[in-house]
């Protein structure tokens, strides 16, 4: 994963980027 997609996920709260990896995992972004 590139630093600049890898590093937000890793300083935002759980509850706020856990949506948002839902949403990448399942555009394929995150696996």
């Amino acid at each position: 994963i590139p630093e600049g997609i890898r590093l937000p996920l890793t300083w935002l709260s759980p509850r706020c980027h856990e949506p948002l990896r839902q949403a990448m995992r399942q555009t394929g972004v995150l696996a």
